[in-house]
């Protein structure tokens, strides 16, 4: 049986694209907890294409074919769009393509029915250090605001037709918007995620005790949501930036490793997260006093019985065996990033064959060094210190 497939449109002006990209996480992290159910497809105009000859109103999938509506608002509306393309029925522009986007949501609602909106509002103080001229600006952009949301929220007697939902942070709102959209699914669609299963018999207590949980265990590790999206979104402005590393802090014993490997693992894994990442493989290890050997049995070898290695492809290459592979990594670093450059394009080839694609496939490694800080004390050589430093 098929998925249903909802369609959620995620609206708001460029100062709150950290929380665009919080609303795009938790969809992604739902999409998980509800697979075999439904499908959140994300609907967000800067991440299609559009033809030169019409504006972006005019090719943006329209809100009232959509299912649910995220719209944020907080100091600015937007610049104005011309009422040459699209305007209001009496002819008059939208002040911008926010405004748009709520505008036609609200009007497909009282039409067809469609999509459930909510509006949050952020109340984070605002500072500004700018000309008299920009805050003359800022200051028309707020009062345009608050107009238009009396507008959409107040009849002509001030009564309340409409409300909004509101947060202080845009951690808060990491929290808020996952929910706002779990609560849509149960109330209003009256939906629920599968159960979970987990077959003791074959994999033994889902309690761990002190043994860290890893990705076998993702679906019956819970909590740290807030923390999670934090990470993630962490990680995707340092991968946007073309830096691939996330550090992972906290006191002895508070769980890292189980976050790590049963939460931010198959968070990052799941696909379509991460921009230009079609397939990932993942290797997880825990440095030894010989952190290069370590580093390629585990990428060569199961890390549970059934499992395929993480990334036997690398002696599919120029160093046919492990011992020279170990060599090789052992030699100057540059050497080991092609060598891992042309394994996962290798990956990339045979998952493109599979697929029957004739578009290209990009495959990354994921790879989680568990207790870093041990590097630093089994290092051997000042050499090889050198060489793992990231």
């Amino acid at each position: 049986m098929n998925n249903k497939i909802f369609k959620v449109f995620i609206s708001s002006s460029d100062e709150l694209n950290p929380e665009r990209e919080a609303a795009e996480l938790a969809i992604h992290r739902l999409n998980r907890e509800y697979r075999g159910v439904v499908e959140l497809k994300i609907i967000r105009w800067e991440k299609q294409f559009y033809q030169a000859d019409r504006s972006l109103q005019q090719q943006i999938e329209a809100t009232s074919e959509t299912d649910l509506f995220i719209g944020m608002v907080w100091t600015r509306i937007g610049l104005p769009i011309s009422p040459i393309e699209v305007c209001r029925e009496d002819g008059s522009a939208y002040e911008s393509g926010t405004v748009f986007e709520i505008e036609t949501a609200l009007a497909a609602k009282k039409k067809i029915g469609a999509p459930d909106i909510y509006l949050f509002q952020k109340e984070e103080p605002i500072e500004y250090e700018t000309s008299p001229e920009d805050l003359r600006r800022i200051a028309e952009q707020i009062e345009l605001l608050q107009s238009l949301l009396r507008k959409w929220q107040r009849d002509k007697e001030g009564h309340f037709i409409g409300s909004s939902n509101y947060f202080t942070s845009t951690n808060q709102f990491v929290q808020d918007i996952e929910d706002c959209i779990r609560n849509w699914l149960l109330q209003e669609c009256k939906l629920e995620p599968k159960e979970h299963v987990w077959n003791v018999v074959n994999q033994g207590s889902p309690f761990c005790g002190l043994t860290a949980f890893d990705e076998s265990h993702q679906n019956v590790f819970f909590g740290r949501d807030s923390e999670r999206c934090q990470a993630l979104q962490k990680l995707m402005v340092v991968h946007n930036a073309g830096c691939g590393s996330l550090i992972v802090l906290g006191a002895s014993g508070i769980g890292k490793s189980s976050f790590v490997r049963a939460g931010l693992v198959p968070d990052i894994t799941q696909q379509g997260l991460i921009s230009g990442v079609d397939l990932w493989r993942c290797c997880v290890i825990t440095p030894t006093s010989d952190p290069f050997k370590r580093l390629t049995d585990a990428l060569l070898q199961p890390s549970y019985s059934g499992e395929i290695a993480p990334l036997p492809e690398l002696v599919d290459g120029d160093f046919k065996t492990k011992s020279a592979l170990l060599t090789a990594f052992r030699s100057i670093p540059e050497v080991s990033i092609n060598i891992f450059a042309s394994a996962l394009d290798r990956v990339s080839d045979l998952e493109a064959k599979r697929l029957g694609a004739k578009l290209s496939i990009h495959s990354r490694l994921l790879l989680v060094i568990d207790q870093f800080e041990e590097l630093e004390v089994m290092m051997n050589s000042e050499a090889e210190d050198l060489k793992w430093t990231p």
